[in-house]
């Protein structure tokens, strides 16, 4: 018996390749660009045409009915990923077990009860941080950021991650649980669109520094810190033995003084802002515009510095890469009602579940409490959160005392980074004012790999990738070829269209995705 002798839909073989895989819902969404509510009622339909009622029991129907083939409709999906190979800038997050229970039954539960208790946090701020988690060897935990998605600012995803668990220990303060953290970020060369591999270079760093750590202690790689930005200070580890990588010993409490960091980056615009921010009972924007994207992180995290050094409450979130407004709005309302409750007290935790509110809602409940600016990172942030509130949504928080902070990639090919002033709508751009600013180049990631394409790219649907690739090799196609896809290439900031024909934006752009897409990465 096939599957087509099933009647299994094109739609169904899909799934039932994707999961002979291994992929978990969350990857199988992002390769059929659904949401995984409906990976979830799709797979209880394919579940009831195979008859079978578990994810095992499909996985192994399927390899009966594949007979170790994939059906023919899952090959769109999946080959071209299979066979590609592509450079990544991966940041891990090792949570390691230090102490191991005794033999004793009840000390056996008690440390098996913690450790779970544990893996359910994490599991959660990794969800909502758009991270992966990984069960190690021995109990731990493996967090990745980087592969198979990566955002602009993975490294500080990361240690945020790691402050939260050392944090939450620390509180808890689990005799029974003794862990360390090790947080490491290196170039790696991974499958694209697949699981992260657990043998990468990072990972290992990663459990290796958690394994060398005090109880409750953050060490992490000083490359990972310098790509964070200025918010990780890290200090010398005392009394550790030198080593071929430089790593640091990072604070568990935010111990930072902002006036210092701002004092280092004078931004001609900020005193403006915060005064008109303190006085005006009204929401102000500010669109981040730049090329490269990183740049943009770097520019709102000074802001964000000059805020906090005036006093003011910042709240930062950071976008998914999200395909769908559904799921951008789920995890935009997680993190803004996550947040929100640890700026009433910094020291409490974070909720274990979500109330289920809107992003709107709870940015009006914000205003009412009093001044709050919300910086969200991500490709095209601003643009996107304005999705999300929509039109009504901004005209009612319009009176509230809201600084919003997002992003926007530079439609000129030219390097280049700006704070465009929107005022209290950012519906009326007409009216704004532009700060064009110098950064310079630092921090550079490790091989010169440049995390800005890897980000615009993994945004992108599977078929526009392999385009990506066509385009890297030959230097551009006809926009006809391109088809459905054309916009999609031209809206991501990577491309432009010169007299009907699709190619880099520039020089910079197509050797860089030439060196890291295409050149020695195709296994035979």
């Amino acid at each position: 018996m096939s599957a087509a002798s099933l009647h299994l839909s094109e739609r169904q073989q899909q799934l039932l390749h994707l999961l002979s895989q291994g992929k978990s819902n969350k990857e199988i969404a992002f390769e059929l660009n659904i949401t995984e509510g409906s990976v979830k009622q799709q797979l209880f339909s394919l579940y009831r045409k195979l008859g079978v009622t578990s994810r095992t029991k499909a996985m192994i129907r399927g390899a009966e009915l594949m007979g170790g083939t994939p059906p023919s409709g899952a090959s769109s999906v999946s080959d071209g990923a299979d066979r590609s190979y592509l450079w990544k800038l991966v940041t891990a997050v090792a949570i390691h077990p230090l102490n191991d229970p005794s033999k004793h039954p009840t000390a056996i539960a008690a440390f098996d009860r913690s450790l779970g208790q544990l893996r359910a946090y994490v599991e959660r701020i990794v969800t909502l941080l758009d991270g992966y988690l990984l069960i190690a060897p021995g109990g731990g935990l493996l967090a990745c950021f980087g592969t198979p998605l990566s955002h602009l600012d993975d490294p500080a995803r990361a240690l945020f991650l790691a402050r939260l668990v050392a944090q939450r220990h620390k509180r808890h303060d689990t005799a029974e649980l003794e862990i360390g953290i090790g947080v490491a970020t290196a170039a790696e060369v991974v499958p694209d669109s697949a699981s992260p591999p657990i043998h990468a270079e990072s990972f290992k760093l990663a459990q290796r520094l958690a394994s060398g750590c005090q109880d409750g202690e953050i060490i992490a790689t000083e490359i990972c810190c310098r790509l964070a930005g200025p918010l990780y200070p890290y200090l010398p580890g005392p009394g550790r033995a030198a080593s071929a990588i430089s790593t640091r010993l990072l604070p568990v409490e935010q111990d930072i003084d902002p006036t210092k960091l701002a004092k280092r980056n004078p931004l001609p615009f900020i005193a403006e802002v915060i005064d008109r921010f303190r006085q005006k009972r009204q929401s102000d924007w500010i669109s981040i515009e730049s090329w490269p994207p990183s740049a943009g992180v770097r520019l709102m995290d000074a802001v964000a510095v000059h805020l906090e050094a005036a006093q003011l409450p910042v709240i930062r979130l950071r976008l998914p890469t999200a395909k769908n407004t559904v799921e951008l709005t789920g995890n935009t309302a997680a993190q803004l009602e996550a947040l929100t409750h640890r700026s009433a007290n910094d020291n409490s935790p974070l909720p274990e579940t979500s109330s289920g509110h809107s992003p709107l809602s709870i940015m009006k409940a914000l205003g009412m409490r009093g001044p709050h600016a919300i910086f969200v990172y991500g490709v095209n942030s601003l643009a996107r959160l304005m999705e999300i509130l929509e039109l009504h949504g901004i005209h009612e928080i319009s009176n509230l005392p809201l600084l919003i902070v997002g992003m926007h990639i530079h439609e000129d090919a030219n390097a280049y980074v700006a704070a465009r002033l929107l005022g209290h709508s950012p519906i009326a751009a007409s009216n704004s004012r532009v700060f064009k600013l110098s950064l310079g180049t630092e921090p550079i990631a490790p091989n010169e790999l440049d995390a800005d394409l890897m980000t615009l790219i993994d945004i992108l649907s599977a078929p526009a990738r392999q385009l990506v690739r066509q385009i890297a090799e030959s230097g551009g196609i006809a926009y006809e070829r391109a088809g459905t896809h054309a916009r999609e290439l031209l809206s991501s900031g990577l491309f432009i269209d010169q007299a009907g024909i699709i190619t880099c934006r520039d020089d910079e752009t197509q050797n860089t995705l030439f060196a890291h897409l295409v050149r020695d990465f195709r296994p035979a």
